[in-house]
């Protein structure tokens, strides 16, 4: 019996799987925003096809197994869930819930590679990941389901070898028209905080060395300075690096003249229940917090989300804006602060990842907007673009050609910061050796005394690794193996995005997927057009589709651009 009632699109993105399983398509995408609901949605999913056998759910992340733990149990109170991650080995319950870095090859052969019906990956767009494909690849399930709330059209392109079709989203910007979310107007507050020491753990900052750089009194001035300018007076909730910056934060604001008060995971319930309640009636303002309102906080009136907590992990990141866009009667939006430090090794997860654009978004300026001005000016730049370059092709005949060209007009945004991490977790595996051995056993000539293991990387890795973007410090660092290693890595994203490029290119000249696939062939293809190429577009006046442009696209443009040329010379 359900115990839970779905919202309308919930109960369509359950119908959609559903029909395109029929269909055939057993690897699937389900796209969720932030806040919509993808952890009770793909647990009634589950809750439905117990019949059909056991289920798999695989997260990236401890207190994604927590939360998927409780709400398929509140869903079905009845359901027989274990858990696998580091000692713990549940592996013969019905439904499994288990950690990716758990899952080693030991591991999975506790199952045969049919034993699970249904498997669920929670963030999808960690599934391209060696770690996730070799989990992947090893089971035989009758319907795989990647969720996730990452709306980057890149996504589409980066995850097409592991999944086949997105068979359902409903975005941010139609919850928050909807009425499921408020909108949010985002603020980032620039500080002159370094994180480039802070190490990686875990695919997040290490949290003490994390605690140390941003806990200053400086810094934790600007966060009450940015309160006071933006949302005085307005319930906020913050979220910090320990449980001595909550503290320190939460008497700057007492200080400040602004009623606040602190909780954490290890103070007494009965005094955190005091803090909390004060918050509900508004006789606290502020209430920062370490560990403890990330997830299952609910009040819906906080209308102020403070992050003096950097993350470099989007689960993180979408739990601690979800604490705050719950509609409530009276609150209008969301006002969001974001604390702007410095870091060239990092990649901090912002705002920009949430909705999925890269531009710049002005202070306060609404999501909504943002979205809809985005949106709309990407389709025109693309129609002036194909009316300019393509005249013959009518473009209103070809059924959602706009949107798929829309689509693929960025490179796989697949950030060196994200593959450096990956790298940094690799090396704690036992894959790693294996996979060094191999690298060693392929390269290593009679007579060379090559310790592959610390051997620098050569000259050319240094160079292409600079091509993709990499701080030439940080990939100075890598050996000859780690550098070959990574630069795999941006090459398997590189192959999904040539066959979605080739399939939207082909219809753009009229050839098939096979012809149009020779332009994004060559490795020289795959990096970004040259200046001497824009320079070119510009002279004869084209806008291209994307700042991002290949330089195989540019060449198939230029090409174009000198056939239309010479048939205006012989008309």
């Amino acid at each position: 019996m359900e115990c839970v009632k779905l919202r309308p699109y919930q109960e369509e993105a359950l119908k959609a799987i559903e029909e395109e399983l029929a269909q055939g398509v057993k690897r699937q995408i389900l796209n969720l925003a932030t806040g919509l609901g993808k952890t009770i949605t793909f647990s009634e999913l589950i809750r439905r096809r117990k019949e059909k056998g056991r289920a798999l759910v695989i997260a990236h992340r401890d207190e994604l197994i927590t939360q998927a733990v409780e709400k398929m149990t509140l869903i079905d109170p009845l359901a027989n869930i274990g858990i696998v991650k580091a000692e713990c080995n549940e592996w013969f319950t019905d439904i499994v819930v288990a950690s990716v870095q758990s899952l080693h090859e030991k591991r999975l052969k506790q199952w045969s590679r049919n034993d699970f019906k249904t498997i669920i990956i929670d963030e999808a767009h960690h599934a391209a990941a060696p770690s996730y494909k070799r989990i992947i690849e090893y089971f035989d399930a009758e319907l795989l389901v990647g969720v996730t709330a990452t709306p980057y059209r890149a996504d589409k392109i980066t995850l097409g070898e592991t999944f086949e079709k997105i068979v359902y989203s409903y975005g941010i910007l139609e919850g928050i028209k909807n009425g499921y979310l408020v909108d949010i107007k985002p603020y980032r507050i620039k500080t002159e905080i370094d994180l480039d020491k802070v190490r990686t753990q875990g695919g997040d900052f290490k949290q003490n060395e994390l605690a140390t750089a941003v806990n200053v009194p400086d810094r934790n001035k600007a966060i009450i300075a940015g309160y006071k300018q933006y949302g005085l007076g307005k319930k906020a909730i913050v979220f910090t690096a320990d449980v001595a910056h909550a503290i320190a934060l939460s008497e700057e604001f007492n200080q400040s003249g602004i009623p606040a008060g602190y909780v954490h995971g290890s103070m007494p319930k009965e005094e955190r229940k005091r803090i909390l309640d004060g918050l509900k009636t508004g006789a606290i303002k502020v209430v920062t917090n370490f560990g403890v309102l990330v997830e299952g906080f609910d009040e819906p009136s906080i209308e102020v989300v403070i992050l003096a907590r950097p993350t470099k992990s989007l689960s993180v990141f979408t739990q601690m804006v979800g604490r705050g866009t719950r509609p409530s009667p009276g609150k209008k939006e969301l006002i969001l602060l974001d604390l702007e430090d410095s870091t060239k090794r990092h990649k901090i997860i912002t705002v920009n990842e949430l909705i999925g654009i890269k531009k710049e978004i002005p202070k306060g300026k609404s999501i909504v907007k943002v979205l809809e001005e985005e949106k709309r000016e990407q389709e025109e730049k693309v129609t002036r673009f194909i009316q300019k370059v393509f005249p013959k092709l009518e473009i209103e005949a070809v059924d959602g050609l706009i949107e798929d060209f829309t689509d693929t007009t960025r490179m796989p945004d697949y950030d060196w910061r994200s593959i450096l991490d990956e790298l940094e977790e690799f090396r704690e595996t036992e894959n790693y050796v294996n996979a060094l051995n191999a690298f060693t056993e392929k390269w290593w000539q009679p007579g060379l005394a090559y310790n592959f293991a610390s051997t620098p990387l050569t000259k050319a890795q240094l160079s292409t690794l600079e091509g993709y973007g990499w701080n030439l410090n940080e990939a100075k660092k890598l050996t000859q193996f780690e550098a070959s290693w990574c630069i795999e890595r941006h090459l398997e994203s590189m192959r999904s995005w040539k066959e979605q490029k080739a399939k939207i290119w082909s219809i753009v000249l009229g050839v098939t997927p096979e012809e149009a696939v020779k332009h994004f062939s060559s490795p020289w293809q795959y990096k970004r057009a040259s200046e001497k190429q824009m320079k070119f577009l510009k002279r004869n006046g084209i806008t291209p589709p994307s700042e991002e442009l290949s330089a195989g696209e540019a060449s198939i443009i230029i090409e174009q651009i000198l056939t239309n040329q010479r048939g205006r010379e012989y008309a």
